[in-house]
């Protein structure tokens, strides 16, 4: 099994989302090759990597100092 991360996909779907969007051909050509790799896990985009990368930092950092409760 692989598990396929990315942010947005250049689709119908995020058409009114403004940011960087990853093609659908790159999606799957990255998706087949981590599985013929035998990957457990494909990270297809920047956005991607970084959220990952930030998983072993202290959550805070995903948070807005405004939304903070006390």
């Amino acid at each position: 099994m692989t598990g396929l991360h990315l942010g947005a996909a250049d689709t119908d779907t995020s058409a009114d989302y403004d940011g960087d969007r990853i093609d659908p051909a790159e999606i799957v050509r990255l998706a087949v090759d981590g599985i013929e790799a035998g990957k457990p896990e494909v990270v297809a985009d920047k956005w991607s990597a970084h959220v990952k990368a930030s998983l072993a930092e202290d959550p805070s950092a995903f948070y807005h100092p405004a939304s903070a409760v006390g």
